[in-house]
């Protein structure tokens, strides 16, 4: 039997495709790894094709000089109908991929039938090329090396296909399961980052052995007094604000109250450049006993003023009220001056509302400013930033209260600049509930002061009720040719939970593109706890090795809703195990 050069130059990178493309499957799906990325199965292929190649060497020379004595007849006469093969080969390996990416083809295709044509391209692509290498060198000097530097980049496409076609096979597994190897990669870095964050809030992780040492004094009483010292030396304005907010907590303990804490308290309040070290501070002095607050009063009065940070303003009010009706009004009349103010307006309201519970004077400047009751004036009115003031306080009075602006909800419309939380008016309409939700769902129907993506925008922060002609009224809308507007009446459907399934999926049904790319939106942004059994099926139903991309598309979507639910049920989980 004659020694078949080709045969043998080819078996071992034939064993090693197949160990080498087994092994990047289990790798990719059994446990997700992107072995592309994977230092080690890279150097298992690089050791591998080492060894192809060693083989390669022992059989060029075991085939002496007679290269040719073994090659097909065919090859023989005449190389061109190799090389016609090579071509074919990729053309139609090249064919059959193109075939599996048409979004109407079952997975089937890309997952099965395009890697099988692929890999039987590949043997004949390659059999073909190292064929025609091996007549021309046949006859030349030293045609045994250059036959084997020649075949060398036509083996290496071996390895790579390794990673090509492993890649594409695992991928289209993932897909036919509704999901892909990035976006489950990606969902476990989501919930592994949930759960680090969570970590991190519950142990707080040490810059420095100085932090440490007051986290320590802040959190163990009994290390108070041995780091009284260390403390008050942090009191300062010259040190940065992590390590003076330590600081602060460990003056909580009995043993510093004392004269000098006091100064450097005050120090803080008055010279460091951070707000929330000032806020801290203020926070901390009436631990200090009622006579010293009274002592240094004229110095926190001025500590309420629209230069200030709205957490420092907050602060000396709730200290300063307390201490004497003298101190309550002047306090009030600072508020008021800030009420009048283009900074610090809502602050000033909350802290009337909630501190001092003056409410009925909040109310009655709002209602002055929207020109609602007896007591609004032209003058009053001072143009629309007083009026943007007054509805920036809606929030800060009690639920109850906030039915009496109902009647300025179409002024408060008008008032809406962009349909973002940051906006005053968009607060108020929160704030004010179901009659905002009512106005808010007219002007969707029909605009009439605010734009349609506005008003579909502003109701996604609100809580909506499981009502079927609101659900409608998302479902049409969701097919607007605006697309800010598409987007967010689909969020509003999503948002109104599980009996909004069987709207997104007519809308995931439909032939109209603007209606599927709603329903698609809609099943991302679902984010009932309820829906998860509706979410599982809607996924089941478009995913498999016979759905086409239309359908996998749906599957995605209903994975992705799937994922973020995981991720919040994850991060209170955590929340609630800080807690307890």
């Amino acid at each position: 039997m004659k020694f078949n050069v080709l045969r043998n130059l080819l078996l071992p990178w034939l064993v090693f495709f197949v160990f080498a493309f087994s092994f990047s499957l289990y790798l990719q799906v059994e446990m997700n790894l992107r072995v592309h990325e994977e230092p080690l199965f890279l150097a298992y292929l690089g050791i591998s094709s080492l060894l192809c190649f060693v083989f390669n060497v022992r059989t060029l020379r075991a085939a002496g000089i007679w290269i040719a004595y073994s090659l097909p007849l065919s090859i023989r006469f005449s190389a061109w109908p190799w090389l016609f093969r090579a071509v074919a080969a990729v053309l139609v390996t090249a064919i059959s991929y193109k075939i599996g990416e048409e979004p109407w083809m079952p997975l089937l295709w890309k997952g099965i039938i395009t890697p099988t044509v692929a890999a039987i391209g590949l043997y004949f692509f390659a059999r073909s090329l190292v064929g025609v290498v091996l007549r021309a060198c046949a006859n030349l000097l030293l045609g045994r090396t250059l036959a084997f530097a020649l075949s060398i980049p036509i083996f290496l496409i071996v390895p790579a296909s390794v990673l090509v076609l492993g890649g594409l096979v695992a991928n289209t597994y993932w897909e036919s399961r509704g999901m892909n190897q990035e976006s489950l990669s990606l969902g476990q870095q989501q919930l592994s980052g949930s759960a680090g964050n969570t970590s991190a809030a519950a142990i707080t992780t040490s810059l420095s052995e100085t932090e440490l040492k007051l986290q320590s004094a802040a959190e163990t009483p009994e290390t108070c007094a041995a780091n009284k010292t260390l403390i008050l030396s942090h009191l300062s304005t010259h040190q940065p604000s992590p390590l003076v907010l330590q600081a602060l907590k460990g003056l909580r303990c009995t043993e510093n109250r004392t004269v000098v804490a006091t100064q450097k308290l005050l120090d803080l309040i008055l010279g460091h450049s951070s707000g929330q070290v000032r806020a801290a501070a203020l926070s901390l002095l009436p631990y200090y006993g009622t006579e010293n607050l009274r002592r240094i009063s004229y110095l926190l009065f001025k500590k309420i003023s629209d230069k200030e940070e709205a957490q420092v303003v907050q602060a000396a009010a709730k200290i300063l009220a307390p201490l004497g009706d003298l101190e309550r009004a002047f306090v009030k009349n600072r508020l008021v001056i800030l009420m009048n103010g283009d900074v610090h307006t809502l602050t000033a309201s909350r802290i009337l509302t909630e501190t001092l519970k003056e409410e009925e004077l909040v109310l009655s400047w709002i209602s002055a400013r929207l020109n609602l009751g007896s007591e609004a004036s032209p003058r009053q009115n001072q143009g629309e930033a007083a009026t943007r003031r007054a509805i920036g306080m809606i929030c800060s009075v009690s639920e109850g209260q906030r039915k009496q602006f109902e009647p300025a909800i179409n002024s408060i419309l008008a008032a809406v600049k962009e349909p973002s939380l940051s906006d005053f008016a968009v607060q108020a309409l929160h704030c004010l509930g179901e009659s905002a939700l009512v106005a808010c769902t007219r002007e969707l129907k029909e605009p009439l002061h605010i734009s349609r993506k506005f008003a579909a925008r502003i109701l996604a922060g609100m809580k909506l009720p499981a009502d079927s002609e609101l659900m409608r009224l998302f479902e049409a809308c969701a097919k607007d040719k605006d697309a800010e507007t598409g987007k967010w009446c689909s969020v509003n459907l999503a948002k109104m939970g599980s009996p909004a399934i069987p709207s997104i999926v007519e809308l995931l049904r439909s032939k109209d593109p603007l209606s599927h790319q709603a329903g698609k939106q809609a099943l991302e942004s679902m984010k009932d706890p309820s829906a998860k059994e509706a979410l599982l099926t809607i996924r089941s139903m478009n995913s498999g090795w016979l759905a086409n991309q239309d359908k996998l598309e749906v599957a995605r979507a209903a994975q992705s809703a799937l994922n973020k639910l995981q991720l919040e049920i994850q991060s209170d989980s955590s929340s609630q195990s800080i807690i307890k």
